[in-house]
């Protein structure tokens, strides 16, 4: 951002032509409405905001490959052609694998995490919209087919003491492993299989990039912005949300075929290295910025 502001002058000597503010678009209309020139450009989280742009011309294109996306804009009156939707990324390097095999074997140990029975696993945060109770369910029927399937779930919050219990209830407890916050995700990454995540709601799906970068296959809900990053048959299987027997069904046919995850698993990193990386979204970012300086 600095050298777009300051590297070629010609952002100084214009002055300030855009607004931009990250996944807080109710912040942006008096901006907007101030400057003739403004853009408000926003990632995929602005769905949590209710905003939905009747996108025109080359917004109009991103709005089709984006079709779980439903932002409202008019209401602020801004012009359909001002705005600028760039979806969001990640920076991701790879490790060492002789350091990343370390930090596996300590995660292992310290998570309690024994057997050599597949990983289903997810990466989030342990609240109502993540659609876990969901998640334990699947596992519960799951295990049925496969018996030594375990479910690995990394996150912390407020629906966590209730999941726990589930867990005893189902008399899965020893199959469960709640693992807490990771500092470094790409550690239980590596560990699973399957990735998952069950939502009710999802603006984006973060942690669905950082699997695909891991070349993880994803098994996810169909909902808000999980379909622009999941290719359903491609890099992994979109279910429908609050269905357990749909999302066991996904979880069976995916541990039922190494093959299949596999060839999921490396078309997912390849989308994440052409579509999610931060190089690409700086690219975008920088055009956009561009644009609004050229008139």
């Amino acid at each position: 951002m600095r050298t777009l502001l300051n590297g070629s002058g010609k952002f100084a000597r214009r002055g300030p032509h855009f607004v931009a503010q990250g996944n807080r678009p109710y912040v942006f209309p008096r901006a907007v409405q101030q400057r003739e020139n403004a853009v408000q450009t926003f990632e995929r989280e602005a769905a949590n905001f209710g905003i939905r742009p009747a996108l025109q011309r080359r917004e109009a294109q991103q709005y089709r490959r984006n079709p779980g996306l439903h932002f409202r804009i008019e209401r602020y009156g801004v012009p359909p052609a001002k705005v600028a939707l760039i979806a969001n990324g990640i920076a991701w390097t790879p490790w060492d694998p002789a350091r990343l095999a370390e930090a596996v074997a300590r995660f292992r140990q310290t998570s309690g995490i024994r057997g050599d029975g597949p990983v289903v696993g997810t990466v989030t945060r342990l609240a109502p919209a993540k659609g876990l109770p969901t998640l334990l369910q699947a596992f519960h029927q799951l295990r049925r087919q496969v018996p030594s399937a375990r479910l690995l779930i990394v996150g912390d919050g407020p629906l966590k003491t209730e999941l726990v219990r589930s867990a005893y209830a189902l008399g899965e407890q020893e199959q469960i492993i709640f693992s807490g916050i990771a500092v470094e995700t790409r550690v239980p990454l590596s560990m699973m299989d399957v990735f998952v995540l069950p939502s009710h709601h999802e603006a984006f799906g973060l942690a669905i990039v950082e699997a695909m970068a891991m070349g993880r296959p994803v098994v996810a809900s169909r909902v808000g912005g999980i379909p622009t990053i999941v290719d359903d048959g491609v890099t992994g299987l979109l279910v429908p949300p609050n269905d357990p027997d749909a999302l066991a069904r996904a979880l069976g046919q995916m541990l039922d075929d190494p093959e299949r995850r596999r060839a999921m698993g490396s078309a997912g990193h390849a989308r994440y290295e052409r579509e999610f990386t931060m190089d690409r979204v700086a690219r975008e970012v920088e055009s956009v910025y561009e644009e609004v300086v050229q008139g």
